[in-house]
């Protein structure tokens, strides 16, 4: 049996990656591998993904889809303004200003920036290419495990 595809499906204004007939996504292989190892690689395979299918999900990178935006819905912050005061605020838009009692003002932007740090905890990291018929997935296992030992 091949491996089935990994494609994109539309839900709202959100996309989720699957493997092509399914409802596994790829974000919860690669979480639950991260999280749980090889109990949940055996998992993965006694819902019937391959081998192959679970190595390429372990190195999916996901594409830009959109621009990244910051839609704030509802924040509570409370600001601990020099004099000792603190005053609690909530945010509606993408930027608050506090007013303290004693008569400063406290800006609060909130903005979203790309990180330039990877999270070392995103992906294992790997040559390998997706589809790649001839992933180990004990080598990825090991050399996740590795990573988190030379931490």
């Amino acid at each position: 049996m091949s491996a089935r595809k990994i494609v994109g499906i539309a839900h709202g204004p959100s996309t989720q990656w699957v493997f092509e007939g399914t409802q596994v996504r790829v974000i919860d292989v690669k979480r639950d591998v991260r999280v749980s190892g090889p109990s949940a690689v055996r998992a993965y395979a006694a819902m019937g993904l391959s081998d192959a299918e679970i190595s390429a999900a372990l190195v999916f990178e996901f594409p830009p889809m959109r621009a990244a935006q910051l839609e704030v819905e509802f924040v509570a912050l409370t600001v601990h303004c020099e004099c000792g005061d603190r005053i609690q605020a909530t945010v509606s838009n993408q930027d608050v200003l506090v007013h303290c009692t004693c008569g400063r003002s406290w800006r609060v932007p909130l903005r979203l920036e790309a990180s330039i740090e990877a999270d070392p905890d995103a992906a294992v990291e790997s040559d390998l290419q997706p589809g790649n018929e001839v992933i180990s997935l004990d080598a990825l296992l090991l050399a996740r495990a590795q990573q988190v030992v030379d931490r």
